[in-house]
Protein backbone atom coordinates (compact mmCIF):
# COMPACT_ATOMS: atom_id res chain seq x y z
CA UNK A 1 0.00 0.00 0.00
CA UNK A 2 1.27 3.24 -0.61
CA UNK A 3 2.53 5.67 2.51
CA UNK A 4 0.33 8.83 1.96
CA UNK A 5 -0.77 10.89 -0.97
CA UNK A 6 -4.34 10.30 -2.94
CA UNK A 7 -6.07 8.78 -6.11
CA UNK A 8 -7.64 9.96 -8.58
CA UNK A 9 -10.22 9.18 -10.76
CA UNK A 10 -10.38 11.30 -13.60
CA UNK A 11 -13.16 11.90 -16.63
CA UNK A 12 -11.26 9.90 -18.85
CA UNK A 13 -11.58 6.62 -16.74
CA UNK A 14 -7.53 6.84 -15.72
CA UNK A 15 -6.54 6.22 -12.21
CA UNK A 16 -3.60 8.18 -10.48
CA UNK A 17 -1.80 8.48 -7.62
CA UNK A 18 -0.07 11.47 -6.59
CA UNK A 19 1.66 12.48 -3.23
CA UNK A 20 0.50 15.58 -3.18
CA UNK A 21 -3.22 17.15 -3.33
CA UNK A 22 -3.55 18.46 -7.21
CA UNK A 23 -5.85 19.70 -9.66
CA UNK A 24 -4.90 16.70 -12.13
CA UNK A 25 -5.41 17.78 -15.85
CA UNK A 26 -8.80 16.17 -17.32
CA UNK A 27 -11.11 16.50 -14.47
CA UNK A 28 -11.74 14.47 -11.60
CA UNK A 29 -14.29 12.13 -11.15
CA UNK A 30 -13.70 10.43 -7.64
CA UNK A 31 -10.49 11.54 -5.22
CA UNK A 32 -9.62 8.81 -2.40
CA UNK A 33 -7.09 9.99 0.07
CA UNK A 34 -4.85 7.23 1.13
CA UNK A 35 -5.03 5.43 4.42
CA UNK A 36 -1.57 3.56 4.02
CA UNK A 37 -1.64 -0.18 5.26
CA UNK A 38 -5.70 -0.21 5.06
CA UNK A 39 -7.00 -3.37 3.16
CA UNK A 40 -10.70 -1.90 3.49
CA UNK A 41 -9.22 0.96 1.89
CA UNK A 42 -7.97 -0.67 -1.30
CA UNK A 43 -11.18 -2.57 -1.58
CA UNK A 44 -13.23 0.82 -1.80
CA UNK A 45 -10.94 2.31 -3.90
CA UNK A 46 -11.29 -1.13 -6.31
CA UNK A 47 -14.70 -1.61 -6.06
CA UNK A 48 -15.61 2.26 -6.58
CA UNK A 49 -13.53 2.96 -9.23
CA UNK A 50 -14.95 0.42 -11.17
CA UNK A 51 -18.33 1.38 -10.16
CA UNK A 52 -17.69 4.80 -11.45
CA UNK A 53 -16.31 3.24 -15.03
CA UNK A 54 -12.41 2.90 -14.29
CA UNK A 55 -10.22 1.53 -17.27
CA UNK A 56 -10.21 -1.99 -16.57
CA UNK A 57 -6.26 -1.96 -16.32
CA UNK A 58 -5.81 0.42 -13.89
CA UNK A 59 -7.90 -1.47 -11.49
CA UNK A 60 -6.13 -4.50 -12.43
CA UNK A 61 -2.83 -3.18 -11.76
CA UNK A 62 -4.05 -2.06 -8.15
CA UNK A 63 -5.82 -5.46 -7.91
CA UNK A 64 -2.20 -6.70 -8.44
CA UNK A 65 -0.43 -4.03 -6.74
CA UNK A 66 -2.50 -4.43 -3.80
CA UNK A 67 -2.63 -8.61 -4.10
CA UNK A 68 -6.62 -8.37 -3.54
CA UNK A 69 -9.41 -9.51 -5.05
CA UNK A 70 -9.78 -13.22 -4.09
CA UNK A 71 -12.89 -14.70 -2.56
CA UNK A 72 -11.32 -14.93 1.07
CA UNK A 73 -10.47 -11.62 0.90
CA UNK A 74 -13.84 -10.32 -0.60
CA UNK A 75 -15.56 -11.96 2.57
CA UNK A 76 -13.68 -10.35 5.22
CA UNK A 77 -13.81 -7.28 3.17
CA UNK A 78 -17.67 -7.09 3.51
CA UNK A 79 -17.84 -9.00 7.05
CA UNK A 80 -15.73 -5.83 8.29
CA UNK A 81 -16.79 -3.01 6.86
CA UNK A 82 -16.82 -0.90 9.46
CA UNK A 83 -15.29 2.17 8.06
CA UNK A 84 -18.31 2.57 6.39
CA UNK A 85 -22.10 3.58 7.74
CA UNK A 86 -23.23 0.60 6.40
CA UNK A 87 -22.24 -3.27 6.53
CA UNK A 88 -22.38 -5.91 3.32
CA UNK A 89 -23.67 -9.35 2.50
CA UNK A 90 -21.56 -11.32 -0.19
CA UNK A 91 -22.74 -15.01 -1.80
CA UNK A 92 -23.61 -17.02 -4.28
CA UNK A 93 -26.59 -16.86 -5.98
CA UNK A 94 -26.76 -19.59 -9.06
CA UNK A 95 -23.45 -19.79 -10.53
CA UNK A 96 -23.20 -15.58 -9.63
CA UNK A 97 -22.13 -13.48 -6.76
CA UNK A 98 -24.34 -11.67 -5.02
CA UNK A 99 -23.11 -8.14 -2.82
CA UNK A 100 -25.93 -6.63 -0.86
CA UNK A 101 -26.47 -4.38 2.69
CA UNK A 102 -27.38 -5.49 5.66
CA UNK A 103 -30.58 -4.08 5.42
CA UNK A 104 -31.37 -6.21 1.85
CA UNK A 105 -35.65 -7.35 1.69
CA UNK A 106 -35.87 -8.19 -1.88
CA UNK A 107 -34.28 -7.15 -5.09
CA UNK A 108 -37.21 -5.05 -5.82
CA UNK A 109 -37.20 -2.78 -2.48
CA UNK A 110 -33.39 -3.04 -2.16
CA UNK A 111 -29.78 -2.57 -3.60
CA UNK A 112 -27.88 -5.77 -4.98
CA UNK A 113 -25.08 -6.58 -7.39
CA UNK A 114 -24.17 -9.34 -9.40
CA UNK A 115 -20.80 -10.68 -10.75
CA UNK A 116 -18.75 -13.51 -11.83
CA UNK A 117 -16.28 -13.10 -8.91
CA UNK A 118 -16.73 -11.19 -5.50
CA UNK A 119 -14.99 -7.52 -6.55
CA UNK A 120 -17.52 -7.57 -9.68
CA UNK A 121 -20.76 -7.80 -7.47
CA UNK A 122 -19.15 -5.37 -5.24
CA UNK A 123 -18.98 -3.03 -8.19
CA UNK A 124 -22.15 -4.16 -9.04
CA UNK A 125 -23.71 -3.50 -6.21
CA UNK A 126 -21.58 0.09 -5.91
CA UNK A 127 -22.93 0.79 -9.12
CA UNK A 128 -26.48 0.47 -8.15
CA UNK A 129 -25.86 3.03 -4.84
CA UNK A 130 -24.16 5.30 -6.82
CA UNK A 131 -27.27 5.77 -9.04
CA UNK A 132 -30.07 5.34 -6.60
CA UNK A 133 -27.92 8.50 -4.62
CA UNK A 134 -27.69 10.13 -7.52
CA UNK A 135 -31.57 9.86 -7.63
CA UNK A 136 -32.57 10.77 -4.28
CA UNK A 137 -29.85 14.32 -4.30
CA UNK A 138 -30.64 15.05 -8.06
CA UNK A 139 -27.15 15.59 -8.57
CA UNK A 140 -24.31 13.72 -9.65
CA UNK A 141 -22.74 11.61 -7.62
CA UNK A 142 -19.52 10.20 -8.12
Amino acid sequence: MDKGGFYYLLENGSIIWTKELTEPVGGINRLWPVRANDWGFAWQVVTEAMALDAKTEDVSNLVNKWDIGGESEAQKYAENNHLRLFHLRLFMDGDLWCATFDDFEDLQQSCAGFGSTPLKALAALAKVAFKKEDTKSGGNNG
